[in-house]
């Protein structure tokens, strides 16, 4: 197989700047006002059609590498805040919990920090109303386990499945078909 071979002339930061500075000027001359994540985007994805080839280039994987950190770089908000989508930050917390079968406030805080997220107490809330209001066969069964005179609780993973666990005093989804 025979591929492109490709000569690194620039780095990524000098190829970006370059884009970006024709992208803006474009931008300009057109009367539209520069949307900095879509330039990015449109950066990276330049930098990245370069390297389509039949072979790998071992040499090319941190250049490769930091125009994909660009193209999915998170977002911040005004308040300096991080925003990730909700499913990763899920993921992670429901893979802790069915791993371990508990995990603590802080451990939940901590996990969704490292994912820009930062949950706590009304989002897990949120999370656990999700877990039970899902397909009856992925169902979890989460509870808050707080011990008095203790600040950090642990959500524990009572059970799984369609049927609330015996002693269940939170919310039970109703499952009900429709014959129409």
């Amino acid at each position: 197989m025979a591929g492109k071979t490709i000569v690194m002339e620039k780095s990524f930061e000098e190829f970006s700047e370059e884009k970006r500075a024709a992208y803006v000027a474009d931008a300009e001359a057109k009367g539209k006002e520069v949307n900095e994540k879509s330039v990015n985007k449109r950066i990276a994805r330049d930098y990245l059609k370069m390297f389509a080839s039949d072979e790998v280039n071992l040499n090319l994987v941190a250049p490769i590498a930091e125009a994909i950190k660009t193209l999915f770089t998170v977002s911040r908000s005004s308040k300096g805040s991080r925003s990730t989508p909700k499913s990763a930050i899920s993921s992670a917390i429901k893979a802790l919990l069915t791993d371990n079968g508990s995990v603590t406030e802080q451990e939940v805080f901590m996990t969704s920090t490292e994912l820009g997220g930062g949950w706590g107490r009304a989002e897990m809330k949120n999370f656990i109303k999700s877990q039970i209001k899902c397909a009856p066969e992925d169902r979890l069964w989460i509870t808050l386990s707080n011990t008095p005179g203790e600040p950090m609780g642990s959500y524990e993973l009572i059970a799984s499945g369609p049927d609330a666990p015996e002693g269940w005093e939170g919310y039970v989804p109703v499952d009900t078909e429709i014959d129409l």
